[in-house]
């Protein structure tokens, strides 16, 4: 359980969380899909991950935190998979903002053989080799991650279309990182780019981490909203994307507001446990606090308006 990602038991939602039987976007399943990233920060408690799982009518499978095979001692995934109906659904957990390990699995961005993010692909063969263990099956995967997730959700997507093509139903990611250089990003648009959907928030710095001038690319159609605004289907692109040539304001931008240069954030009280997490979110930029989960729950209209409190 993660200092800033764990969330009161109050907050989750309870009652069916329905998937669709076909790979279009909606937003009633990226809402569902954004809890169930969100859920995946909760894997270090067990009891609290069913109960919650249990409220959606879903059945909680397994739980992983999986080092990446191969000689990766500070890389891997960590999240958990449950079943919906005939439906198979992978959660990704993403950066925990405390962790070392995480950042360094961010920050490795040298690309593997196949142009994807080395330290992302790591991961990816994480959850590779748990859903093997699993032999998980179905009408269809459906996976989701948030930040580090996102990534790692979509990587291995890849991984397993490649094995079995028709086996990933769709993938939604909240607050992705570019995945994988140019290469990688047509080759995985070519297999998965329509079943594809990354949702980007306001100002959410994370989304031009794998910076464009390196060589990195998104994935799929991106769906965007402004801070503290709310998605709107309409406004969704396929890809290929757009390449935003103000990355490198965005990260000065960030760092300004960090050392107290420039306006900070005028988000709501962030729904931590942790009375600490609340403050310490409250004094982030908009380009990290927007990358929060809890915005992208808003923005979705699926976090109802609860003050936070201890569970």
């Amino acid at each position: 359980m993660g200092f800033f990602t764990a969330f009161p038991p109050k907050i989750y939602p309870v009652g069916d969380r329905l998937l669709p039987d076909g790979p279009g976007f909606s937003l009633q399943t990226a809402g569902t899909l954004a809890w169930a990233a969100q859920a995946a920060y909760e894997t270090s408690d067990r009891d609290k991950l069913q109960t919650i799982l249990t409220g959606w009518n879903w059945t909680l499978v397994d739980v992983f935190d999986q080092p990446a095979p191969g000689g990766w001692p500070l890389a891997g995934a960590k999240g958990f998979v449950a079943t919906s109906g005939d439906a198979t659904i992978v959660a990704v957990a993403g950066t925990e903002p405390e962790n070392f390990e995480d950042w360094f699995q961010n920050f490795d961005a040298i690309p593997a053989e196949n142009g994807a993010h080395s330290g992302f692909q790591a991961g990816a063969e994480a959850v590779q080799a748990e859903l093997d263990r699993l032999r998980a099956a179905g009408r269809g995967i459906y996976l989701t991650g948030h930040s580090l997730g996102g990534a790692i959700a979509a990587l291995t997507a890849s991984m397993l279309e490649t094995a079995q093509a028709g086996r990933v139903a769709c993938v939604h990611t909240i607050g992705m990182p570019r995945p994988g250089n140019a290469k990688y990003a047509t080759a995985y648009n070519a297999a998965l780019g329509n079943k594809t959907f990354r949702l980007v928030h306001g100002a959410d710095l994370v989304t031009k981490v794998g910076p464009a001038r390196m060589g990195y690319r998104h994935v799929g159609s991106v769906l965007s909203c402004p801070h503290l605004g709310t998605f709107d289907v309409a406004q969704l692109v396929p890809p290929p994307e757009i390449v935003d040539p103000g990355e490198i304001w965005a990260i000065a931008a960030a760092a300004a507001a960090a050392i107290g240069i420039g306006p900070r954030n005028d988000a709501p009280r962030y729904p931590a446990i942790e009375p600490g997490a609340q403050d310490a979110a409250a004094l982030l930029p908009n380009q990290i606090r927007d990358h929060l989960p809890d915005c992208y729950l808003r923005a979705l209209n699926a976090l109802p308006d609860v003050p936070p409190a201890r569970p």
